[in-house]
């Protein structure tokens, strides 16, 4: 694979290194700033990374710590990684270097083989998520201008009278 060639950076699923912030990437969590995080990257078997880093930014400056090895099955390599947690949340990505990458970057975009700006890195934030309540809700979203592009030629806007000033 070549990362070169516009298909190699479209993600395949299974196929390639992915990380999010569910339990099975996000081994250990502080409760308050200041603490440290323990993340992790999933790497399928047979896609080959000579080593891992992780980038975070703190106080405005670009760091990268190594990466180790957590695990290996049959179908995957776990990578582990710690990054300190600010209140307003750590911006981080994942550095993929060597083997079939070269030198490549993981971030919420996915793989990309060139410097990218800090806009799609992975946020780690110390808010579990909302309220209590929000776990046994259904949301509907309604996109209103869905339903306006029918192709007629019709004004989707109400016709409201406007009132007298």
């Amino acid at each position: 694979m070549s990362l070169t060639e516009p298909a190699a950076l479209v993600g395949t699923g299974l196929s390639e290194p992915h990380h999010d912030g569910s339990d099975a990437y996000v081994a250990e969590r502080p409760d308050a700033p200041g603490g440290t995080a323990v993340v992790r990257l999933r790497v399928p078997r047979g896609t080959a990374v000579d080593q891992v880093g992780i980038r975070y930014v703190r106080d405005g400056e670009a760091r990268v710590l190594a990466a180790t090895l957590d695990a290996e099955t049959e179908t995957e390599t776990w990578w582990r990684a710690s990054l300190p947690t600010l209140a307003s949340g750590t911006r981080y990505r994942w550095l993929l270097a060597g083997g079939d990458y070269g030198f490549a970057w993981l971030n919420g975009f996915g793989i990309v083989p060139h410097e990218v700006a800090d806009a799609d890195d992975f946020v780690f934030s110390l808010d579990r998520g909302g309220p209590d309540w929000h776990l046994g809700s259904v949301v509907y979203e309604i996109y209103p201008d869905r339903f306006a592009t029918t192709g007629l030629d019709l004004d989707a806007r109400p016709s409201l009278p406007l009132a007298k000033r």
